[in-house]
């Protein structure tokens, strides 16, 4: 998925398995993205997954869907 704010610049975002998504950003360095994605669906306990931001692929980041996390402590 390409999204557009009006600006110059479309970021990418990935639709993943389930609700996760991958945000890439502009369209600036893919590669090291896709290399840092790929390392962090290696890595990284995927239940309760929401958002891969790989905006700056040197610093990912994860964030968790809360109402998930909730009820997977029951």
């Amino acid at each position: 998925v390409i999204t557009s704010d009006d600006s110059d610049d479309p970021e990418i975002v990935i639709d993943l398995v389930g609700t996760a998504t991958a945000e890439l950003g502009v369209a600036v360095e893919l590669e090291a993205k896709l290399e840092a994605l790929r390392t962090v669906i290696g890595r990284v306990d995927r239940r309760c997954l929401a958002v891969i931001d790989l905006r700056v692929a040197e610093l990912p980041g994860v964030t968790r869907d809360e109402v998930c996390e909730d009820g997977a402590d029951s």
